[in-house]
C-alpha cells in the first residue's frame, strides 16, 4: 500500500510522543490487515488464473496460497522498519536486518539441502517471516504496543501518501516497460538484454544512495518540516554527501567499466561501455533530483512530487523515442535520454 513513507514522516514529526507514535503504528497495522484481506481473497479466488498467466501452468497455484502467508509478515516488516527509521534508530534497523537476513539464509540453505528446488521456494517464503521476527524483541523496548485501534484522520493521511507512493512506483515501472518495448521493436531481444545490463549496472551501486537517503536523510528532514532554515541546511549537507560519494564512485565505475562488465555479465556486453558515460551522468543528476526533492513529502507537497515524477518519466520516454526515430537510431539513445531527463528533473 506504500504506507512506509507516510509512517516514517509522521513518526519523525511525533518524536518523543509515544502515544501518537502508537496511534500511527496501530493505524498502519489496521490498514495493513485490510489490504491483506483484500489481496488474499483475490489470490484465493483467482489462484488458478494467476498461475496460468504467470507460469502457463495451473500447478503453481499451491505456491500462490503459500505466498499469502508471507503477506502480513512482509507488510508488518515494512511498517515496523518505517517506525524505527522515523524514530531515527538506524543502528537498531541495521542490527535487526542483519539478524533476520542471517536466520533467513540459514533456513533457506537448510530447505535447499533437504528438499532441493521446492526447498528453495519454501526458503523464499520464510525470508519475510524471519526478517519480521528479528524486530519483535525491540517493540516492547521502544514502547510499541499492539491494539489495532483505527484513527480515521491518520488513516486518511497515510493512505494519501501511500497511494501517491504506489502511483510513483507504477509510473517508473511503466516507463521502463515502454522503453523495453521500444528497444525490442527497434533493436530486437538482444537490444533488450543490453538495455537491462545498463540499467542493472546503475542499480548495482545506486541502491546505496537511495537507502542512505530513505533511511537517514528523509526521517531527519521530516522531523524538521516546520524549520525551513534547518531543512535547507540538511539538504545542503546531503548535496555535499552525494557529491563527495558519487563523483569518486562514478569515476571508479567508469575507469573499471570493462572489468565490471566482464564480472557482472560477459564480453558479449562490451558494447555498453560507450553507453556508460551518459548513464553515469544521468545517475548523478537523478541523485541530485532526489536530494532536492527530499522536502516534498515532509511538507505534504504530494501533487508536486507526482507531477515531477510524471515530468521525469515523460521526458525519458519522449526523448528516447525521438532520438531512436529521428536522430542516431542507436541503443545508446536510451542512456542519452536518461541523462537528459535527469538534468531536466
Amino acid at each position: 500500500m506504500g504506507l512506509h513513507l507516510g509512517v516514517t514522516k509522521y513518526v519523525s514529526e511525533s518524536e518523543g510522543d509515544n502515544e501518537q507514535i502508537n496511534k500511527i503504528f496501530n493505524t498502519s497495522l489496521f490498514l495493513m490487515m485490510c489490504s491483506f484481506v483484500v489481496c488474499s481473497t483475490f489470490i484465493v479466488i483467482f489462484k488458478d488464473n494467476i498461475s496460468q498467466f504467470l507460469f502457463e501452468n495451473n500447478s503453481y497455484s499451491v505456491y500462490l496460497l503459500a505466498f499469502i502467508i508471507t503477506i502480513p509478515f512482509s507488510n508488518f516488516l515494512s511498517i515496523v522498519d518505517s517506525v524505527f527509521k522515523g524514530k531515527k534508530l538506524i543502528g537498531l534497523v541495521t542490527k535487526a536486518s542483519i539478524v533476520g537476513t542471517l536466520f533467513a539464509l540459514i533456513c533457506n540453505l537448510a530447505c535447499i539441502y533437504f528438499w532441493g528446488l521446492q526447498g528453495a521456494i519454501i526458503g523464499l517464503f520464510a525470508i519475510p517471516i524471519f526478517a519480521s521476527a528479528a524486530y519483535i524483541p525491540y517493540l516492547k523496548r521502544n514502547n510499541l504496543k499492539f491494539n489495532f485501534r483505527f484513527t480515521k484522520s491518520l488513516a486518511r493521511t497515510l493512505l494519501s501518501i501511500g497511494i501517491v507512493s504506489v502511483l510513483a512506483g507504477l509510473i517508473q515501472q511503466v516507463t521502463l516497460l515502454i522503453c523495453r518495448i521500444l528497444t525490442i521493436k527497434y533493436f530486437g531481444i538482444e537490444g533488450n538484454g543490453l538495455l537491462q545490463s545498463v540499467v542493472g549496472l546503475s542499480n548495482n551501486y545506486f541502491t546505496f544512495i537511495f537507502v542512505t537517503l530513505a533511511s537517514y536523510s528523509f526521517p531527519k528532514i521530516a522531523g524538521l518540516k516546520n524549520n525551513d532554515d534547518l531543512v535547507n541546511h540538511e539538504i545542503n549537507q546531503n548535496l555535499r554527501f552525494i557529491t563527495f560519494i558519487m563523483i569518486p564512485l562514478i569515476i571508479l565505475v567508469f575507469a573499471f567499466k570493462e572489468t565490471l562488465i566482464l564480472i557482472l555479465y560477459s564480453k558479449d556486453f562490451s558494447i555498453v561501455e560507450s553507453y556508460l558515460k551518459y548513464q553515469l551522468i544521468g545517475d548523478f543528476f537523478k541523485a541530485l533530483g532526489w536530494v532536492f526533492g527530499l522536502w516534498q513529502i515532509p511538507k505534504s507537497r504530494l501533487k508536486l512530487w507526482i507531477s515531477l515524477e510524471l515530468f521525469y518519466n515523460f521526458s525519458l520516454i519522449t526523448t528516447f523515442y525521438l532520438m531512436v526515430n529521428f536522430v542516431s537510431k542507436d541503443l545508446i539513445d536510451y542512456s542519452i535520454a536518461y541523462m537528459f531527463a535527469g538534468i531536466l528533473h
